[in-house]
């Protein structure tokens, strides 16, 4: 007998088998009665109806593993009027066995079994008797997974409910509920994009907040766009590496809804689905992570069998194969490593055994930055050292001049005033600015200003600094944490003025004994200190420890840095840090050997000083004008 992990990419089934329910008698775990019923027949045969559905249900797993699907989103109709007040009260008591029967079926498996409590759920809502029902509707679904063992994976899905009038006010009700739940509800609920009301970009910020997993339903993507032609979106790839995070916070294995647009009003689904979107077809190869999607289609398993034509790597059926779930194979994995602890191989060292190193020294590539963090290993990196985009980019008079200039000098345009135009102006000026006549004359002709150029400053960066979020910086953190070793370090350069939001970032990552690092810069720009009040001459970095004993090279410091800026021709980035900035904070925070990672490049300057301190070099620049211009300096 073999072997075999999870695919990783699974397909899931919704509620109901259209074969089964066919069949003579049906099968489905979603039998209704009324309650005009239960007061004619009693609260038994409720009971009844209900160990029918949890005896279908198992039924049901069992043509599922039969077929090769292992993902099954369970029947919110299971325990019928649990909590309707017009219905006396009832406990699990009489299905526990049952319950436990199937969870152990689901575990042995590796069987994912979920929950979509309806839409009535809705923690966003202005109502106190609403949120009230929706918190008994949920504590019903998370109990009932709960009887049945299932663990973390087992997750429970809804949407963000209305907006009433106030989408930012209703999203800031719904975080602030969601934080009160019970621990046996929040450690379970995730929350879905929607057509009408929460767009992905919603769902994002309110994980961020207070971090929440988020489910991205494609089709629901692509309706909200047509519904919403003002907001501006992305393409739906762009957004994975986010919502992945969100799910990785949590050690939750990521879960996606695909459906495809019906013949009815915008929204409805299609009877099949006939494509898998490519970019989560990807996420495995690309982000090392496995997910689960759930097809939402009329014609339910027949649907996922079809796909199962298109995509057979998707099937988790193969004859001759056991299945390992995940939680197995990291306790056999867990063994292994704790064997080659405890009895080592004894070896005899001799003269003619090499110790060899295939590590390498320097690895630099033109990557994005959380495409390149799912390369490395986990608890591998000594220190990440690191200068983000400071989210700062803003039009301005002195930005726009220097736009200007850049323009000018790249047309070759000498002069953009006239002489006429200076004759027509300079009695402003003349006699009236302590400056030489021909200085004026000649600043105003060059650069439209007498001026010239002093009043020069870039402040608008590029694309690199406008399109990066703190959305985004989140991400990266929480990966960075994963790729320290215990007591491996983070030193963060950002936005002076950002400074208590980078810090709220790093506790929710649970980096420790978090400290200010103070770069002065000796030559601050620009040095007109005539026309300038207070010049800003100093920027911020925070460190961060991954829990353990820091490397630390030094005694009592302030950790106070005076450097300057690096002008001339070797300053080829606009945020650029000194070279012997850098190889101080490594030569302080890191020992020789120890690896470096820098996933935000620029100039190289990680690099270089790693090089020059003997240290192992990782990292990557997404822009390729940068990554030529420092590939050639390193």
């Amino acid at each position: 007998m073999s072997y075999s992990i999870e695919r990783p990419v699974q397909l899931g089934l919704c509620c109901m088998n259209v074969t089964l329910k066919k069949q003579k008698p049906p099968v489905y775990a979603a039998r209704r009665i009324i309650v005009r019923m239960i007061d004619k027949l009693g609260i038994e045969e409720l009971k009844r109806r209900i160990l029918q559905n949890l005896d279908d249900l198992y039924k049901m797993l069992q043509w599922n593993e039969s077929k090769g699907i292992r993902v099954f989103r369970l029947s919110s109709e299971m325990f019928q009027h649990k909590n309707n007040k017009r219905v006396q009260d009832y406990t699990y008591d009489f299905a526990i066995p049952m319950l436990q029967k199937i969870g152990a079926y689901a575990r042995e498996n590796g069987h994912r079994l979920t929950f979509h409590p309806g839409q009535f759920n809705n923690l966003g809502s202005n109502r106190e008797c609403v949120i009230q029902q929706t918190l008994l509707d949920l504590e019903y679904h998370a109990d009932v997974l709960d009887l049945m063992g299932m663990g973390s994976d087992s997750v429970m899905v809804i949407h963000g409910g209305g907006t009433y009038g106030d989408k930012p006010g209703t999203m800031k009700r719904w975080i602030a509920n969601y934080n009160k739940l019970p621990d046996k509800i929040k450690r379970r609920l995730v929350l879905e994009n929607c057509e009408k009301c929460y767009s992905i970009r919603d769902c994002l910020k309110m994980s961020f907040k207070c971090g929440v997993p988020v489910v991205l339903d494609t089709h629901h993507f692509e309706c909200y766009k047509k519904l919403h032609p003002d907001e501006a979106f992305k393409p739906p790839e762009v957004y994975i590496p986010f919502v992945l995070n969100t799910w990785s916070n949590k050690g939750i294995k990521p879960k996606f809804h695909v459906s495809e647009q019906g013949s009815g009003k915008l929204g409805h689904h299609s009877d099949y689905i006939n494509i898998l979107p490519t970019y989560l077809l990807e996420i495995p190869t690309k982000y090392g992570v496995h997910i689960d999607i759930m097809i939402e289609a009329k014609m339910k398993e027949l649907s996922i069998q079809k796909l199962y034509e298109k995509y057979p790597e998707c099937n988790c059926l193969k004859e001759n194969e056991y299945y390992i779930s995940r939680d197995i194979m990291n306790r056999l994995v867990d063994s292994i490593e704790q064997a080659s602890v405890t009895t080592p191989t004894e070896t005899t060292p001799t003269e003619t055994t090499p110790t060899e190193t295939t590590q390498t020294v320097c690895d630099i590539q033109n990557a994005d930055g959380l495409t390149y963090l799912s390369t490395i290993t986990n608890n591998s990196v000594d220190l990440i050292l690191t200068d983000p985009p400071y989210i700062t980019s803003t039009e301005t008079g002195m930005g726009n001049l220097h736009k200007q200039i850049q323009s000018n000098k790249a047309q070759g345009i000498d002069y953009v005033k006239t002489e006429e135009e200076w004759e027509s102006v300079k009695d402003k000026y003349i006699g009236k600015k302590d400056m030489n006549e021909e200085t004026m004359k000649h600043n105003y002709m060059k650069y439209g200003s007498i001026y010239g150029s002093k009043y020069s400053v870039q402040t608008e960066y590029g694309e690199w600094d406008t399109s990066f979020s703190m959305e985004q910086l989140d991400t990266f953190i929480g990966e960075y944490y994963k790729k320290l070793r215990k007591g491996g370090t983070i030193i963060l350069f950002f936005d002076i003025w950002k400074i208590t939001p980078l810090k709220e970032l790093l506790e929710k990552h649970n980096f420790k004994q978090i400290r200010f690092i103070e770069w002065i810069k000796t030559n601050p720009q620009p040095l007109n200190s005539k026309t300038n009040y207070l010049t800003n001459c100093r920027e911020i970095a925070l460190l961060g420890v991954k829990g353990g004993k820091p490397t630390f090279h030094s005694k009592y410091d302030r950790a106070i840095y005076e450097f300057p800026i690096q002008g001339g021709a070797k300053r080829i980035h606009p945020t650029q840090k000194p070279r012997l900035l850098f190889e101080e904070l490594i030569k302080k925070h890191s020992n020789e050997g120890d690896v470096v990672l820098d996933t935000f490049l620029g100039s190289g300057t990680t690099a270089i000083a790693c090089k020059n301190t003997n240290r192992i070099f990782k990292g990557c620049e997404i822009s390729k004008e940068y990554y030529d211009k420092l590939m050639e300096i390193v």
